[in-house]
């Protein structure tokens, strides 16, 4: 084509042009010639190596049908060694499929196998919140080995968990935190029945607690332990309400006779001590008719069940009072002689003294006087005044004291 063209060129030229063609032609092979020259001078070791690796791959590239050959006839039997090794290893794909899953998801696994330990850390850190929320998301994972193993694993902390969280029942807290408690007993799905004698168990054992009062002075532990009582358990019963709106009231009201059994048991214990006099008595059955009618609210009014309680103590008090005033008379009138004067108390002061003993017994029960003793005291009245000698004085002396005690026994109408 560059012939053809160069031709065409010329018939295209005048004679002149023409002529000067060959020297043109001449001058460029000359020049042409020097810079290849020059070119081989400069460039002679890239030329060199480029020979070099241009026979290298020619002898390399006349290998490669004998490669592909050899090739060709390796592959049928690389292909039956493989479906061979399919057949007798099925598991052993089946596993190195699972082992080339879990590298490409390695910290997703990595993850998934360290919750255990974090849920862990989660319990001892008190962040409960956070744990309810793991656990959550553990009870959503599907059924299999390692999953089956980390649901056990984590079993042991929520066990951990329900311990420390039943602990905190038991500790003197506020109603917030009573709230978020069972808040989280309720996330685990904890039978609502079990959960409510839970609760109360646990807050009778803070009860318990609270109430380990020193004894040395009976009147300070008895009037301690009946406001104690009063408070934290009313406090108990309308934490119950406010959390249970929908409580059994089998469970409650087992819990309240429970406790107040423990209550009229301490208390019937501690009103037998001598220590106690009536005046004594009288504040403590104040303070507890006041237990028992502020408990009334709701509906754990146990007054009724404490009234012979302290009858009993109050008479027990009297007759140890009578009995010593009469010992005192009789050690005192064998050295004292009767007088004629039949209305003179002065003038036997034996007699004179057991009247104001008798007479300081009875005041002291117009604070509190039950009825409920009425009849043993008037029957020990008449006992002693039996044992009186019999004169005219005394007969007097009979019926001051019969009168003064008509004062806190009225005859009924």
């Amino acid at each position: 084509m560059i012939e053809t063209d160069y031709l065409h060129w010329l018939l295209k030229q005048n004679l002149t042009v023409v002529h000067e063609q060959p020297k043109i032609l001449q001058q460029e092979t000359l020049k042409a010639e020097h810079e290849l020259k020059e070119l081989l001078l400069k460039e002679y070791k890239t030329l060199l190596d480029a020979h070099i690796k241009s026979t290298e791959m020619a002898s390399q590239l006349s290998k490669l049908p004998r490669l592909l050959e050899q090739a060709q006839t390796g592959v049928p039997v690389l292909r039956e060694a493989i479906e061979k090794l399919k057949q007798e290893y099925p598991s052993k794909i089946q596993k190195i499929e699972q082992l080339t899953a879990v590298q490409r998801q390695a910290q997703k696994v990595q993850m998934v196998l360290s919750i255990p330990s974090l849920l862990d850390q989660l319990v001892k850190g008190e962040y409960y919140e956070e744990a309810m929320d793991l656990m959550a998301f553990v009870d959503k994972m599907k059924q299999g080995v390692v999953f089956n193993r980390i649901k056990e694993q984590c079993l042991v902390s929520k066990q951990e968990m329900v311990e420390k969280l039943s602990i905190l029942l038991s500790e003197p807290v506020k109603l917030p935190l009573l709230i978020r408690v069972i808040g989280h007993f309720r996330r685990m799905q904890l039978d609502e029945q079990e959960l409510q004698v839970m609760f109360l168990r646990q807050r009778g054992t803070c009860l318990d607690r609270l109430l380990e009062i020193d004894e040395k002075e009976t009147t300070v532990y008895v009037r301690r332990y009946i406001d104690t009582t009063r408070e934290h358990l009313f406090d108990i019963l309308t934490h119950f309400k406010a959390i249970f709106i929908n409580g059994n009231p089998k469970i409650i009201g087992s819990f309240c006779n429970d406790r107040v059994d423990i209550f009229c048991t301490e208390l019937e214990r501690c009103l037998q001590h001598k220590q106690l006099q009536i005046p004594h008595l009288t504040s403590i059955m104040n303070q507890t008719m006041y237990f028992g009618m502020s408990l009334g609210r709701v509906g754990v009014d146990f007054r009724l069940l404490v009234v012979s309680m302290f009858e009993d103590a109050i008479l027990k008090c009297i007759l140890s009072q009578l009995d010593s005033a009469m010992d005192l008379f009789q050690r005192s009138s064998h050295e004292q002689e009767q007088p004629k004067d039949d209305k003179d108390l002065m003038s036997y002061p034996a007699l004179a003294h057991l009247y104001n003993r008798f007479i300081s017994c009875f005041n002291q029960l117009r604070t509190c006087c039950p009825s409920g003793i009425e009849s043993r005291l008037k029957n020990a009245l008449d006992k002693h005044m039996d044992t009186l000698p019999n004169s005219p004085l005394v007969v007097y002396f009979k019926s001051l004291i019969m009168e003064a005690f008509s004062s806190l026994y009225p005859p009924k109408i």
